[in-house]
């Protein structure tokens, strides 16, 4: 009877879907290309749902700058995962914020649907204050070294904390450089359909 019972359990614990999450590392460039809209703000409140069966929370940050788009100054986005009463739902790769925590997020997404990050936590990069120092810093996705593939190491020294003032401009200069990019392409598919 008890071996009946072990390969019930077995063949149910089998039958479960099983769910993974694999992230590509990206670089700044490619956080920002991917990027519709790029604010940099304070989160206000966080509050989670359930929705289509999963578990998301909706994200609203005070958004004191936009470094590409705009969404105005109150900005809600939404993150996969959270905590409903006593039950929290983990997704592996998701940011985790909190009010109070000051941050620049890479969002994507258009429609009636709330944006999303890019690239799950490494579209939000969290800004630090030193006690002693007041100017913010942010620890920067690494940079590429190379055309193959790499491996991703915690406290990578690739990784490096960057004046936040330093940050915005790297970021709006790429910004300015992908619309100038997309506008040649465009305006080249345009002249070549042309002739």
């Amino acid at each position: 009877m008890r071996r009946c019972w072990v390969a019930v359990i077995l063949l149910l614990a089998g039958g479960a879907p099983s769910r993974a999450t694999t992230l590509i590392s990206m670089d700044l460039p490619e956080l920002v290309s991917d990027a519709r809209t790029i604010a940099y703000g304070r989160v206000i409140d966080t509050r989670a749902t359930v929705v289509a069966g999963r578990t998301e929370t909706a994200i609203t940050l005070d958004a004191s700058t936009y470094l590409k788009g705009d969404g105005g100054r109150v900005l809600t986005f939404r993150v996969p995962g959270g905590q409903i009463g006593r039950y929290r739902t983990v997704v592996v790769g998701a940011p985790v914020l909190r009010e109070g925590d000051e941050v620049v997020a890479f969002l994507t997404g258009t429609g009636p649907r709330l944006p999303t990050v890019v690239g799950f936590s490494q579209g939000v990069l969290h800004v630090y204050r030193n006690s002693g120092d007041a100017s913010p810093v942010v620890l920067a996705p690494p940079s590429p070294r190379g055309d193959r593939a790499e491996r991703v190491v915690r406290g990578d020294s690739a990784r490096r904390l960057v004046p936040l003032g330093t940050f915005v401009e790297e970021v709006r200069a790429l910004a300015l450089g992908v619309s100038a990019e997309r506008a040649r392409r465009g305006s080249g598919a345009v002249t070549r359909g042309g002739r």
